[in-house]
């Protein structure tokens, strides 16, 4: 069953206030998960990358003048 962005928050609507905030705080700390997840999966994928060989390093400027290239 897809429920929709508002099917969802006309449900959480009919709740009482406390019960909004769990779901709040709840919800976010779940985001705060995955977002967590997602750097330490770029971190491990960027790790692998700089094994290989496949990082470059330099200043800032190097790294404009790769760009404009």
């Amino acid at each position: 069953m897809n429920l929709t962005i508002d099917e969802i928050l006309d449900s959480v609507e009919k709740l009482d206030l406390i019960e909004q905030e769990m779901i709040i705080d709840i919800a976010q700390k779940r985001l705060n998960l995955k977002r967590r997840n997602e750097i330490i999966s770029d971190v491990k994928q960027s790790r692998i990358d700089y094994k290989k060989g496949k990082v470059k390093s330099g200043s800032s400027k190097d790294f404009m003048r790769d760009l404009l290239k």
